[in-house]
């Protein structure tokens, strides 16, 4: 087994595939995550005519011209509390997939590095290469 880079984490093993409680997932390319169903109707909110739970527009960079500041996203919540934003930008959209405590996991397409941030005021912060998005926590859990 690899050391881990955080002492704090430990290492989780699940039908002998061992994972780490603290960094996020990194799946080889053409993998997907696989999800719960979609939280049901009666129990949560859904945008008329979509299949998202919440729709906004988010702070974004990268994924836009250089003049658009905002994009619009969609989310939606997975029976596990896990969760998927979608974004669209002028030059592309962008699918960001989160695991049930908000933690980033990873990018759909990948152009690059990706890293995940949430700051005391619980907005996350994700990066995809150049790209940037910036949103509430609550858009995840829909509080």
């Amino acid at each position: 087994m690899t050391r881990m880079k955080t002492p704090s984490c430990l290492p989780l093993i699940f039908l002998g595939v061992a994972m780490s409680a603290c960094q996020p997932a990194s799946l080889p390319a053409g993998r997907t995550i696989v999800s719960a169903p979609q939280v049901p109707t009666e129990q949560d909110a859904y945008v008329k005519e979509t299949t998202y739970n919440a729709a906004a527009e988010i702070r974004c960079s990268g994924l836009a011209d250089p003049n658009q500041t905002a994009c619009p996203a969609g989310v939606i919540r997975r029976q596990d509390g896990a969760s998927e934003v979608h974004v669209t930008g002028s030059s592309g959209a962008r699918t960001l997939y989160f695991d049930a405590s908000q933690r980033g996991l990873r990018a759909d397409p990948s152009v690059g590095t990706f890293r995940f941030s949430i700051d005391r005021e619980n907005i996350i912060t994700i990066g995809v290469g150049e790209e940037s998005y910036t949103f509430p926590v609550e858009f995840l859990r829909g509080d």
